[in-house]
């Protein structure tokens, strides 16, 4: 019997394990970038945006976002992040992106945001933080604005 003969298995086992290092290497590098994803680039210069925004009792208690407008977008925005947070109990009330129009001023309607919690404070109303951000395709901050409302004793009666 030939040595090729003998040892020719240990090629496939080779040609195994680097198959299987290399989708190791694709994983990690997935996960790496989804991990970077939820970095936040803001730029030194980033551009103040204007909101409006009120709170309505649809709003509250519910996943249904409230209705806002923005100002002052700047060119290179492709997307429009609000997130809301509880400062009295520090909760992240979520909220969630939507496509920019590439206009300078744009409208994101009722129920648009996909990850959003309404506040819904079960004693004294509580402060609430809405964060805007305009983001590059690259999740690059180029514009901001923030926001703090109180809530929810004039909304919930």
């Amino acid at each position: 019997m030939s040595v090729h003969r003998k040892f020719w298995h240990y090629k496939y086992i080779l040609l195994f394990i680097s198959g299987l290092i290399g989708f190791i290497s694709v994983v990690c590098i997935i996960i790496y970038v989804m991990i970077d994803v939820e970095r936040k680039y803001i730029s030194a210069d980033a551009t103040p945006l204007s909101m409006s925004l009120a709170l309505m009792k649809e709003n509250t208690c519910s996943r249904y976002s409230p209705e806002f407008n923005i100002d002052n977008i700047p060119d290179n925005t492709h997307f429009i992040c609000l997130n809301v947070h509880d400062l009295n109990i520090d909760y992240d009330h979520g909220g969630g992106c939507v496509l920019a129009t590439g206009a300078s001023v744009q409208s994101v309607n009722a129920g648009a945001l996909l990850d959003y919690r309404g506040p819904c404070p079960k004693s004294a109303p509580h402060s609430y933080r809405f964060r805007l951000e305009a983001k590059t395709e690259y999740n690059f901050v180029v514009g901001l604005s923030e926001m703090t409302l109180a809530c929810c004793d004039n909304i919930l009666e």
